[in-house]
């Protein structure tokens, strides 16, 4: 008996010391396994979003968002949880607002948060049109629509702004899960706390990594994260949200790199919205002489030059459409 005891005691303390072994090469080597994960399923590069989770950029949440950005000086993103300068919850009448809401391509993955379109689109309204412009850029990597809406709802739609960008499809669209994000309900605090601990742990992605592949990947049915149907759903009920206090919002459609068979990369629209109110920048990526390389870090995330064009585009519609406030106007017309 002592003898059983003591084998399951070596037995035991090595496959911990291997485990422990193990952790120190994935460390040592970098290799983010999440990532590959999702790259095979997705095109995208995403080893950014394993290291900030190292960094301590996410935290799970309990509210229906999955999880949240929390303060970090490398990352810009402010106290209040979202990327750039804080802006004050109480707004002033003679300052134009604007919001976006978004993903990774809006929060601004692998540019410098003053080089990401909303940023750009601040400085562009300024120059040109003299009243002063504030800006929150509520984008966050990974989130889809869904997340969009309930985030807006729940943190942003008290900051009342006067334009409402979003700018969702990447993450909607994938298929990488048996079920779509609407069916994930509410997971138990306790869990989330277990996950959060155990998922900073590079072995336990390794596991995690062939337990989704190789067992669910390959036995269940993938699902569409959202629906195109719930996709469109989602973008009004932000909209109607934001009309009910005098906002107005704008969808912008989100232009990809399609690699096709991988000799032909080309640029088309990853969703498809019908709507007046839609911003397509697509045409703004064709018109211009640039390689794909120029605008794009990967298939979705625009480089400085890319995220040029959005706010070029964006600022387009916005004078087009005429859709500064009256208050505004007038003040510019003084003014000049």
């Amino acid at each position: 008996m002592i003898r059983k005891i003591v084998k399951v005691i070596k037995i035991t303390c090595v496959f911990i010391v291997v485990l422990f072994l193990l952790e120190i090469i994935l460390r040592l080597s970098s290799f983010r396994l999440n990532s590959i994960a999702l790259q095979k399923e997705t095109g995208i590069d995403l080893g950014l979003l394993d290291a900030w989770h190292d960094e301590n950029v996410f935290k799970l949440a309990t509210n229906g968002l999955f999880y949240e950005l929390i303060p970090n000086d490398e990352y810009c993103i402010n106290r209040d949880g979202y990327r750039g300068p804080i802006v004050a919850r109480k707004r002033t009448l003679d300052v134009y607002r604007i919001m976006v809401l978004g993903d990774s391509t809006a929060f601004g993955a692998g540019v410098e948060w003053d080089e990401t379109f909303i940023h750009i689109l601040d400085n562009m309204i300024e120059r040109s049109h003299i009243f002063p412009v504030e800006y929150i850029n509520a984008g966050v990597p990974g989130y889809t629509s869904l997340q969009g809406m309930r985030m807006f709802e729940q943190k942003y739609a008290q900051y009342k702004p006067d334009l409402v960008l979003t700018y969702f499809g990447h993450n909607d669209v994938n298929q990488i899960f048996p079920y779509a994000d609407k069916e994930l309900r509410n997971v138990p605090p306790n869990f989330l706390k277990l996950y959060d601990m155990t998922s900073r742990v590079r072995v336990f992605r390794l596991i995690n990594y062939f337990f989704i592949k190789y067992i669910i990947q390959k036995i269940l049915p993938l699902k569409q994260r959202v629906s195109a149907e719930d996709y469109m759903h989602n973008l009004h009920a932000i909209a109607q949200r934001a009309q009910q206090y005098g906002g107005q919002v704008r969808f912008i459609v989100p232009t990809v790199v399609d690699m096709g068979n991988g000799n032909s990369p080309h640029l088309i629209e990853k969703v498809e919205i019908k709507d007046k109110d839609a911003i397509h920048v697509h045409e703004y990526f064709m018109n211009g002489r640039w390689e794909w390389r120029d605008l794009f870090l990967d298939e979705c995330h625009p480089t400085k030059r890319g995220h040029q064009i959005i706010a070029q585009a964006i600022y387009e519609h916005i004078l087009r459409e005429d859709i500064f406030p009256q208050q505004l106007q007038n003040k510019k017309n003084r003014v000049a």
